[in-house]
C-alpha cells in the first residue's frame, strides 16, 4: 500500500516538475528559431500553452486556485526564458562573444533592461494572450482517470 502511495507521489512531482520544463524547452526552441530566421517571433509565446495542454488534466490533484497560478507562472518562465536567451544571442553576435559569457556579463538588470526596450506592442499582446490561455488551462475542470480496483469478493 505504501509503494502506490510513493509512486502516486513521484508521479505528482514528476507532473510538476514537467509543468515547469516543457515551458522551458519551448523557451529554448523559440530562442533558436529567432536566432536561425533572424526575426522577432512574438508569436510563438502562444506555444507556452500549448506545451501545457500536454499536462492537461494530469494536475487534477490540486485545487483550481493552486493550478491557475501555477500555469501562469510556467508560462511567464518559458517566455522569459526565450526572452533572455534571445537578447543574449543578439548582443553576443553584436561583439562577438558566447551567448552565455555575454549574459554573465551583462547580469540580469541590464538583460531585463534590453528585453524591455525590445519589446514591442506585439510581444506584450502575445505574451498576455499566452499567460491567458495558459491560466485557463488550470481551470479545467476534467477529473483524474479512474483507478480500477479488484473487488474485495465474488
Amino acid at each position: 500500500m505504501s509503494q502506490c502511495r510513493m509512486a502516486s507521489a513521484f508521479q505528482r512531482l514528476i507532473q510538476l516538475l514537467m509543468l515547469f520544463l516543457l515551458p522551458l524547452c519551448a523557451g529554448a526552441l523559440w530562442s533558436l528559431a529567432a536566432r536561425l530566421l533572424h526575426r522577432d517571433l512574438p508569436w510563438a509565446a502562444l506555444a507556452m500553452p500549448l506545451v501545457l495542454l500536454l499536462l492537461r488534466g494530469q494536475l487534477n490533484f490540486l485545487p483550481p486556485r493552486l493550478r491557475i497560478p501555477l500555469h501562469a507562472c510556467a508560462a511567464v518562465i518559458g517566455i522569459a526564458y526565450a526572452h533572455v536567451l534571445t537578447t543574449g544571442a543578439r548582443v553576443a553576435a553584436q561583439f562577438g562573444y558566447e551567448p552565455m559569457e555575454t549574459l554573465q556579463t551583462m547580469g540580469a538588470a541590464m538583460t531585463w533592461e534590453l528585453i524591455c526596450l525590445r519589446s514591442s506592442a506585439t510581444d506584450i499582446l502575445a505574451v498576455g494572450a499566452a499567460i491567458a490561455l495558459a491560466m485557463s488551462l488550470g481551470v479545467d475542470a476534467r477529473q483524474p482517470p479512474q483507478t480500477i480496483t479488484p473487488r474485495s469478493g465474488p
